[in-house]
């Protein structure tokens, strides 16, 4: 197995089987969104869905027509139109989401990384990148836990 690290600028979504991260749970701790199927049984079936959910409210993409020719290009247009990507952290089977707006990976990491000069993001590019996470957080209807949009380190395994 490849450990890698990643710095996504976002919030923790967290998942399942750990604690979700989001204050709109049912009493057996599952996200309530309307949208969202309670019989999801992958984390494949949680990232389709939420895609799905940011394609058709934040980029505007009703396109069903798959075997299309540029189907696959189209829809990839649209996901990055949204601004933030679906990424997840942990291991097999314990895994949580983040809801990240910019993100850089690491792989093979096994040094020490001196980060006080490292390019994160100017005010500029974290307000834009804010702006992106509002909008995608008000079309799933989740409220984080966490305060607002930071850099989070994680770590998983291929």
């Amino acid at each position: 197995m490849q450990a890698y690290v990643q710095f996504d600028y976002g919030y923790d979504l967290g998942g399942w089987p750990m604690n979700w991260k989001v204050r709109e749970l049912t009493e057996h701790g599952a996200p309530t969104a309307p949208w969202l199927d309670h019989e999801i049984t992958t984390d494949d079936d949680f990232r389709a869905l939420v895609e799905h959910r940011l394609l058709t409210t934040v980029a505007g993409f009703t396109d069903t027509d798959i075997d299309a020719a540029d189907y696959q290009a189209r829809r990839m247009e649209a996901l990055i139109r949204t601004g933030v990507v679906l990424t997840t952290y942990g291991e097999s089977g314990v895994e949580g989401w983040i809801l990240s707006a910019e993100s850089f990976c690491l792989e093979d990491w096994n040094e020490t990384m001196d980060l006080s000069n490292a390019d994160l993001g100017d005010e500029t590019a974290r307000k834009h990148w804010n702006a992106e996470l509002s909008a995608a957080l008000d079309a799933l209807g989740f409220t984080p836990q966490q305060q607002r949009p930071c850099w989070l380190l994680n770590a998983s395994e291929d």
